[in-house]
C-alpha cells in the first residue's frame, strides 16, 4: 500500500474518531444543563421531583441526581415569580433564590424551578460565552463537513471543512438557501426534515461551486427546537472520493494476486486456512484430510476430526494465540480409516490495535514419507516372512520386560525357545517355498494361542522366541509351553496333504534361570536343545532339572494345601501385644501353623505364596478369621480378660466382595465383641481400588471392628489416602527395628513413622523387638505397644492362655532382661 493510501486511510479513522466525538457534542447542551451552576429542579403537579441537575443534588446534600428523582418537594413554588429559601449546603444554612416557570414533561404539565445561590449573571454569561466558543472551535476542528439548515433551508452554520469541500465561504453561506437544486441531497434533507436520520450514508454525484463529481459519506440527524419540535437539519459530511478510487484499485489488484495464489495453490500438498479466536474456520484452500474446504467454515477442529486428533490440532493452534509466536509441529489425522501426516505451521493473525484475532495455518501433507518411514521402521524389526517381530524387536522388548521388573517388584517371566522339529526334513522333500509356507502357518498359530502382551518372535530358520508375562512360578511356565505344543497337534497342509509337526522348546524364567537378556536367552537356548536331544523331540524342558524339581514340589504342595483345610491341619499360634508403658498384655496377633502329616511343619513362607498361587488363600484367610473368634471365645469362657486377637487379611479376601459378611458371620457365631478383633492390612492392599476400599473399611469400622496396617514403610502408601481410611493402628515393619542402635540404625525413621502416626491419632506397634535396647529405643520413641521374641515367641493356644493369666510377666521379663 503506498504512503498516500495510508495517509487517507488514517485521515478516515481520524474522521470517523472525530465525527463520533461531534455527534457526542450535540448533547453538549444537555450536559451544560446537568453541570449548569444554578441548580435545576423540575416537579409535577403532585410535587413530585422528576429532574434534578448535579447543582440541585449537591444542594440538597445529594451524592447523585437521581436520588433525588421521586422524593417531595418541600417548597411551594410561584410560577413566574423569584422568591427565596433556606436551604442547608454543607452544613451551612444558606438563602437560595426559587424562580418557577411551567413547562410541559413528558406529556405532562409541570414546574421548571431554578436555584441560584448568587445573582452573579455576568459570571453565568462569561461561561456560556466561553462554551460556545469551545464549540465553535471543536466544529472547525474537525475534517468532517459540518452544516446546520433551518427549517426553510436556510444555512445557519457552515464550517471550515464545509468551505473546503464546497468552495463556498462560511460569509457568503450564512443565512442563505443551501443549493440542492438536482443533488441527492434534496430527497435526504426533506427525509430529515420528517424526523428521519442517516448514518454513514454513501452518496456520489458533482457538488460545489465547481460542480465537482464527488463520494461522500454523510451522517444527517434532525434539530429540535425549545419546544422539542424538529428546528432543523444537522449534516456532517466526509469527502472520501479519493479513498474510494484507492480502494477500488485495491480490490482490483487484490483480486488479482488471490487469482495467481489460487493457482500456485492448486497443485500444491499445502492446505491453506485462517480461524478466529474461537478456533473456527474463517477461511480455507485446498482439503485438509479428507474433509473439503466448504465442510471446514464455521466448524472448529472438534467439529470435524477424532477427540484425540482435534485436541492435538487445537493445542498447537491455542499455544500461537497465547503466546503470540510462531509454532511448528507434526500432527496426524484420521479420516474416513485412512491416516494422514502434516507439517503444520501456526501464524497469528495481528489486528490493526495489534491484538491477536486469529491464526493461519499451513499444512503440508507429508503422508507418504511417514509410511515409507513406517514401512521402513517395520521391515528393521520385524520378520520379512512371516511379519512377527526379529530379534532385534524381541531383545529390545525382553530388556524391557527387565527393566519393568527390577522397578515394579515383578515376581516372574519366561523366555521360551521354539523351534520345529526335523524342519530340515520338510525342505528337502518339499522345497524351500513350501518350508516358508510352513513357516508362515506356524507363526500364525503362535500368536493366536498366545496373549497380546506376550511377543512371539521369529529368529531365523525354524526357530522362535516367545516372551511369555504374567506367570506367578515355573508350573505357570510349563502350561505356556503345553499350549503351544498343543497349537501344533492340528495338521499341516503340505502340497495338498496333511503333515503333523512337532516342536521342542526350551524354557528360562526369570529370575531363577537368569537376571540379564543374554542369560536368559542362552539358558532358553540351551534346555531347546536339551529337549530335541535328549527327550525325544516334542516336549519342553527347563533351563535344569532342578526347576522341574521345584515346579513339581510347587504342584504337590498345592495339592496337599487342597487337603489340608479338609483334615484341620492348620492351627494357630498367638504372639503377645504389649503395652510400652504398662508392661502388660493387651492382645496377641494370630499367625497360621501348618503341621503336615509327613513333612512335618511347613514354614508360612512356603505354603502362604503357594496358596495365593493356587487361589486358597481365601478359603484359608476365612478359617483363620473364625478360628480367632472362636479361640477368644474359649478364653473368656475360661474367665480371662477380654485382650484384642489380630487377623491377618490377605488381598484376596477384599477382591471378593463379602468380607464384610464373613466378619459379621465369624463375630456373630462365636459371640466375640467387634471391638475385641483387629484386622491387618498391608499397604499395598490399602492402595489398590482407594474408593471401594474406603467403603469396605468404613462399614467394618461401624460395626467397631479395629483397623490396622500391617509392615508400614515397605510399600508405597501416600500419606493423603491413609487420612481417608478409618484406621486405628499402624504397625511399624521389622526392617525398621532390627537396625536400632547399629551403624545402619533406622531410628530416624522409626521415629518419624510414631510421631507421624500420632499426629493421625493412630496407636503404634512395633513388631520384631527382640531385645533391651529395641525396646528402650521404642519407649523413647514414644511407641504404644510393641510385639517380638524379647517378650515371647508366637504360642499355642493353650500356652497363650497360661502367660494370659500371669498379665504381669512381661514386665517380669523386662526387669529381668
Amino acid at each position: 500500500m503506498s504512503k498516500r493510501n495510508s495517509e487517507i486511510l488514517s485521515l478516515l479513522e481520524a474522521l470517523k474518531y472525530q465525527t463520533n466525538e461531534l455527534l457526542a457534542n450535540q448533547l453538549l447542551y444537555n450536559e451544560m444543563v446537568d453541570n449548569n451552576a444554578d441548580g435545576l429542579i423540575v416537579v409535577d403537579g403532585d410535587g413530585i421531583i422528576r429532574f434534578a441537575n448535579k447543582m440541585a443534588a449537591k444542594m440538597f446534600n445529594c451524592k447523585k441526581a437521581k436520588k433525588l428523582e421521586g422524593e417531595m418537594f418541600g417548597f411551594n413554588p410561584v410560577e413566574n415569580a423569584a422568591i427565596e429559601i433556606e436551604i442547608a449546603i454543607e452544613n451551612k444554612v444558606t438563602t437560595v433564590e426559587m424562580r418557577a416557570s411551567k413547562i410541559e414533561w413528558e406529556g405532562r404539565s409541570a414546574m421548571l424551578l431554578i436555584l441560584r445561590s448568587g445573582t452573579d449573571m455576568g459570571k453565568i454569561r462569561s461561561s456560556l460565552q466561553k462554551a460556545s466558543e469551545s464549540l465553535k472551535a471543536m466544529v472547525n476542528a474537525s475534517p468532517l463537513a459540518i452544516i446546520a439548515l433551518d427549517m426553510g433551508g436556510a444555512v445557519t452554520l457552515w464550517s471550515r471543512a464545509a468551505e473546503r469541500i464546497f468552495g463556498w465561504s462560511e460569509s457568503e453561506m450564512r443565512g442563505q438557501p443551501f443549493p440542492l437544486e438536482d443533488s441527492p441531497l434534496e430527497e435526504i434533507i426533506e427525509r430529515v426534515l420528517s424526523g428521519e436520520s442517516f448514518f454513514e450514508q454513501e452518496i456520489s454525484g458533482q457538488f460545489g461551486l465547481y460542480g465537482l463529481s464527488k463520494i461522500f459519506n454523510l451522517w444527517a440527524t434532525p434539530l429540535s427546537n425549545t419546544a422539542g419540535a424538529t428546528g432543523g437539519v444537522m449534516l456532517m459530511i466526509a469527502d472520501i472520493t479519493e479513498s474510494k478510487l484507492q480502494k477500488n484499485k485495491m480490490e482490483h489488484a487484490l483480486l488479482i494476486s488471490e487469482g495467481r495464489f489460487r493457482m500456485a495453490l492448486d497443485n500444491s500438498p499445502i492446505s491453506v486456512s485462517s480461524q478466529d479466536t474461537d478456533l473456527r474456520y474463517t477461511w480455507a484452500y485446498n482439503p485438509l484430510a479428507c474433509v473439503q474446504e466448504v465442510q471446514m467454515l464455521g466448524k472448529t477442529d472438534d467439529d470435524l476430526f477424532l477427540p484425540e486428533d482435534a485436541a492435538l490440532l487445537s493445542e498447537l493452534k491455542r499455544s500461537v494465540l497465547k503466546s503470540g509466536n510462531e509454532k511448528r509441529g507434526e500432527v496426524k489425522i484420521q479420516c474416513n480409516g485412512q491416516l494422514y501426516f502434516y507439517d503444520m505451521s501456526v501464524e497469528p493473525i495481528v489486528g490493526d490495535a495489534g491484538e491477536i484475532i486469529g491464526v493461519t495455518c499451513a499444512a503440508t501433507d507429508v503422508s507418504a514419507l511417514r509410511h515409507t518411514e513406517s514401512v521402513a521402521t517395520f521391515a528393521l524389526h520385524h520378520d520379512t516372512l512371516t511379519g512377527l517381530p526379529n530379534r532385534m524387536l524381541f531383545r529390545d522388548r525382553l530388556q524391557q520386560a527387565l527393566v519393568l521388573a527390577q522397578r515394579d517388584g515383578v515376581q516372574c517371566f519366561a523366555v521360551m525357545h521354539f523351534g520345529v522339529d526335523q524342519f530340515k526334513t520338510i525342505n528337502q522333500c518339499f522345497g524351500h517355498a513350501v518350508g516358508d509356507k510352513l513357516l508362515l502357518d506356524v507363526g500364525k498359530r503362535l500368536a493366536m494361542v498366545m496373549y497380546e502382551i506376550d511377543t512371539v518372535s521369529r529368529v531365523g530358520g525354524d526357530e522362535f522366541l516367545i516372551l511369555v508375562h504374567n506367570i506367578q512360578d515355573g508350573r505357570d511356565a510349563a502350561s505356556v509351553a503345553r499350549k503351544v505344543i498343543a497349537s501344533l497337534q492340528q495338521p499341516f497342509i503340505l502340497n495338498g496333504q496333511d503333515t503333523y509337526l512337532s516342536a521342542s522348546i526350551g524354557v528360562a524364567v526369570y529370575p531363577n534361570d537368569g537376571t540379564t537378556a543374554d542369560d536368559l536367552l542362552r539358558n532358553a537356548d540351551a534346555a531347546m536343545h536339551l529337549a530335541k536331544e535328549d527327550l525325544g523331540r516334542g516336549n519342553y524342558q527347563f533351563f535344569c532339572a532342578d526347576m522341574n524339581s521345584r515346579a513339581m514340589h510347587t504342584f504337590k504342595l498345592e495339592g496337599d494345601l487342597h487337603r489340608a483345610l479338609e483334615r484341620e491341619e492348620f492351627h494357630l499360634h498367638y504372639q503377645p501385644q504389649v503395652d510400652i508403658k504398662s508392661n502388660l498384655i493387651i492382645g496377641a496377633e494370630a499367625l497360621i501353623r501348618w503341621r503336615h502329616p509327613e513333612k512335618g511343619n511347613i514354614p508360612p513362607g512356603e505354603f502362604i505364596p503357594a496358596a495365593e498361587s493356587c487361589g486358597l488363600i481365601g478359603p484359608i484367610g476365612d478359617w483363620v478369621l473364625q478360628a480367632a473368634c472362636r479361640q477368644h471365645r474359649a478364653w473368656l469362657d475360661a474367665g480371662l480378660p477380654a485382650i484384642r486377637i489380630a487377623v491377618n487379611l490377605s488381598a484376596r479376601q477384599f477382591l471378593r466382595g463379602d468380607l464384610v459378611e464373613k466378619v459379621t458371620q465369624a463375630l456373630a457365631a462365636s459371640g466375640m465383641q467387634p471391638c475385641c478383633l483387629e484386622l491387618e492390612l498391608t499397604e499395598s492392599m490399602l492402595m489398590h481400588d482407594v474408593e471401594n476400599m474406603v467403603n469396605i473399611l468404613h462399614a467394618l469400622k461401624q460395626m467397631g471392628v479395629r483397623l490396622s496396617i500391617d509392615d508400614f514403610g515397605t510399600g508405597y502408601s501416600s500419606l493423603s489416602y491413609l487420612k481417608r481410611f478409618p484406621l486405628d493402628i499402624l504397625k511399624i515393619d521389622r526392617s525398621f527395628v532390627n537396625d536400632l542402635g547399629t551403624e545402619a540404625d533406622d531410628g530416624e525413621i522409626a521415629k518419624t513413622i510414631i510421631a507421624m502416626a500420632h499426629a493421625l491419632d493412630l496407636e503404634v506397634v512395633a513388631e520384631g523387638v527382640e531385645n533391651r535396647r529395641q525396646l528402650d529405643f521404642m519407649r523413647d520413641f514414644q511407641c504404644d505397644f510393641v510385639q517380638g521374641y524379647f517378650f515371647s515367641k508366637p504360642l499355642p493356644a493353650e500356652e497363650y492362655a497360661r502367660l494370659l493369666k500371669a498379665r504381669t510377666l512381661a514386665s517380669d521379663m523386662a526387669q529381668a532382661a
